[in-house]
């Protein structure tokens, strides 16, 4: 994610449910490895990746790789 997207937008180009992003959502959210930027909006809410999160994605690309 290199820009806010909306749960909407991450089922969309990921073929998921968009139920099961929203929970993947707060779940990410409460380990610190997303933040949502509009936590007072009911729909649309804009998450983007944490710098913890970006770290831990990145160790997960190093090992997709092996």
């Amino acid at each position: 994610m290199d820009h806010p997207v909306t749960p909407s937008e991450i089922a969309k180009g990921s073929d998921l449910y968009l139920t099961h992003v929203s929970r993947a959502l707060r779940e990410f959210q409460d380990k610190g490895l997303v933040e949502c930027l509009t936590p007072k909006t009911r729909v649309g809410k804009l998450y983007r990746i944490t710098k913890l999160g970006e770290k831990i994605l990145k160790e997960v690309e190093k090992l997709n790789k092996k």
